[in-house]
């Protein structure tokens, strides 16, 4: 059995967390130096290399963090619900509260200060979470569907964070409906047009 980390390694941790966030917000991590992070967290440097060999060290914590959260919503069974309710696409609900209740973690990695690698393993999770609920709606495997889906998602992030920008946060049932609708008229899209790949990839 694996033994308990201490309260107060947590604590440190959290602290240097929060601080790279804040300092995040307009620099990039590139950037930021040791000194700058450990003035910002109010902790000793040598305390700081007692938890990390760096600051790449930390952010990658806080993506991989991120990473298992949206992994256990993805993996989650979620049954195709009845049309107009916009539960069929009930996981962009717990998506987007895990983004807007970790704000200043969506922030800096979502945000320009952000690693493009790391938005991209998100944009990959999620367009393909939304092809295989595109298939069970539709019945079908379209080519297409993973265009539509890469589109749907660059968008509902796009989104998200002009809203973030603004200081908003819309409720996030009504956020899903919205997204369902939008999702559905490509989905309805492809079932009036069940030669499209054809039709797109073939002279």
């Amino acid at each position: 059995m694996s033994k308990p980390i201490d309260k107060r390694v947590i604590k440190t941790r959290r602290r240097l967390h929060t601080a790279l966030l804040g300092l995040m917000k307009n620099k990039n991590i590139r950037d930021i130096s040791v000194k700058e992070l450990v003035e910002e967290a109010k902790i000793n440097r040598s305390t700081f290399y007692l938890h990390y060999d760096n600051i790449f060290d930390i952010l990658e914590e806080l993506e991989a963090g991120f990473l298992e959260n949206l992994g256990l919503i993805l993996n989650r069974d979620y049954p195709v619900a009845p049309e107009g309710t916009g539960g069929s696409f009930s996981f962009v609900v717990d998506y987007m509260n895990l983004c807007f209740g970790n704000l200043p973690l969506f922030q800096a990695l979502f945000g320009p200060n952000g690693d493009p690698a790391f938005r991209e393993k998100i944009k990959t999770m999620l367009t393909d979470k939304v092809v295989d609920r595109i298939s069970e709606l539709t019945g079908r495997q379209y080519i297409t569907a993973r265009y539509i889906a890469a589109f749907y998602v660059n968008g509902c992030i796009d989104m998200m964070l002009s809203w973030v920008l603004t200081g908003k946060h819309p409720d996030t049932e009504k956020i899903s409906l919205l997204a369902y609708n939008i999702i559905m008229s490509n989905v309805e899209y492809l079932g009036a047009n069940p030669d499209i790949d054809q039709w797109l990839f073939n002279d």
